[in-house]
């Protein structure tokens, strides 16, 4: 009897060995197995930029959305789905001033966008808000979204308004490197090509250093922008040398302060030259004036203007035909005058063979023939000659052809011709 309980005893340690060994080995392997932990996702609050608004104004819609997008880029992780970067995108709409109550474009445009929104799932319009699903086409991704910003707040002569700053820009008195960043900036939004880029660029800049690269030699050959900023950048460091160096080489002196002592003035030695009053003085010793010179040439038949034969020519014209610019000066009349005769040139031309009366004879100065009273001729001062007087002369009755050539003569303008007294 005992030994049959001791077996059972036995059978039953031997079954709670077995299922503790198999109940120990199943612990060992969990154990030793290494715990896989799951990743955990961690959400972040978007980022909020106190200097960065968008009030609707043409001139912020492209730099506004460029930030946007730059953000987007930057910290992609930050925002869990589409519909938080729209609301994240909307929170900027505002003035910069963010004072709620002002007139904001954007802000007025993003409440229409909820109520069609709202609308169009038959949602109360009146209070319309971002808590709705989006279903518009415009709300359903960001840069849908974007892109609708960007049509609806820019302006529809963008193009031609950049086209016009890009082509009046100029370098100014700016620096070459500031130039060169705002050209390059407006040259992105004008499409041109590489040829009419770099012609612009040449007509844009400062053309000192163009003159400069010419002469130094290398500009002509540039066709590419790059190179020519480049190099239109190594040359400007030299222009304002060069102007120094010229400022220097053209500086005009400071006036030369001299002082001089008072003396006594000493009579100017003549000149051994004929000036215009040694001219008239020696015609005035001839006993020459216009007046003369005319009605002698009238008597030898000759243009008292170009001293040749009063020809048919002469007659036609009712006057010198000869340009004025060959026409006898005191200076050309002068010989003629003295080769007639000079001061008794009036006996040659008014005489004609008659006996010449005396300036003494008081017997003949009531004669009937007398025509004219005698009268002086002006003797300039200083020249030494006595007073030249004209006795009234005698004349016989003339032929036809003679009064008939007279009449003509007398017709004439004196004034026209530019004789200089």
């Amino acid at each position: 009897m005992k030994t049959h309980i001791a077996k059972e005893f036995l059978q039953i340690r031997n079954n709670f060995d077995t299922s503790t060994s198999s109940t120990n080995t199943r612990l060992f392997q969990l154990e030793s197995r290494d715990l896989v932990t799951p990743a955990t996702k961690a959400h972040f609050e978007p980022p909020h930029y106190s200097h960065l608004s968008f009030s609707g104004e043409v001139s912020e819609t492209h730099q506004f959305c460029y930030s946007i997008r730059d953000t987007f880029a930057r910290i992609p992780h930050y925002f869990s789905d589409e519909r938080e970067k729209i609301l994240w995108i909307s929170s900027y709409f505002r003035t910069t001033t963010g004072r709620l109550g002002d007139q904001c474009p954007s802000y007025s445009w993003w409440q229409s966008l909820l109520t069609r929104n709202a609308s169009k799932q038959d949602l109360p319009t009146k209070s319309a808000s971002a808590l709705a699903p989006f279903v518009l086409p415009e709300l359903t991704h960001s840069d849908t979204f974007l892109s609708t910003i960007e049509d609806h707040f820019s302006s529809h002569t963008e193009e031609e308004d950049a086209r016009k700053a890009f082509f009046a820009l100029r370098q100014g008195t700016s620096s070459i490197a500031d130039f060169n960043i705002q050209f390059n900036t407006l040259l992105y939004s004008v499409d041109l090509s590489p040829r009419s880029a770099v012609k612009h660029y040449e007509r844009a800049i400062n053309q000192k250093i163009i003159e400069l690269g010419i002469q130094r030699g290398g500009w002509s050959e540039l066709t590419d922008l790059d190179d020519m900023q480049r190099m239109a950048v190594k040359l400007s460091l030299d222009v304002g040398r060069v102007n120094q160096i010229n400022q220097r080489k053209f500086t005009v002196p400071p006036p030369r302060v001299e002082y001089k002592t008072s003396v006594t003035s000493q009579p100017a030695a003549k000149s051994s030259q004929s000036g215009p009053m040694d001219i008239d003085a020696v015609l005035a010793a001839v006993g020459f004036n216009w007046r003369l010179w005319r009605e002698t040439c009238v008597a030898r038949e000759l243009c008292f203007r170009c001293v040749q034969p009063f020809d048919r020519e002469h007659i036609k014209n009712r006057g010198c035909p000869r340009p004025e610019n060959t026409w006898v000066e005191k200076e050309q009349a002068l010989p003629y005058w003295k080769e007639w005769g000079g001061v008794t040139r009036e006996k040659h031309f008014v005489d004609k063979g008659k006996k010449r009366d005396s300036v003494d004879d008081s017997e003949d100065s009531h004669s009937p023939k007398r025509r004219f009273q005698s009268t002086s001729t002006p003797v300039a001062s200083g020249s030494g000659a006595e007073p030249v007087h004209l006795d009234s002369v005698s004349t016989e009755p003339m032929s036809i052809g003679e009064i008939m050539f007279n009449r003509q003569m007398s017709q004439l303008e004196y004034e026209e011709f530019s004789f200089k007294p």
